[in-house]
């Protein structure tokens, strides 16, 4: 029970940083490009 919560939560910080990630670099290219 414990784990599948874990799983959960890391689930969604995988989920939060890509977006992150994704949103940084689509910014990054905005101004550079």
């Amino acid at each position: 029970m414990q784990s599948k919560q874990l799983n959960r939560d890391l689930t969604r910080w995988r989920i939060v940083s890509g977006l992150c990630s994704h949103f940084s670099l689509q910014s990054a290219a905005e101004l550079t490009g």
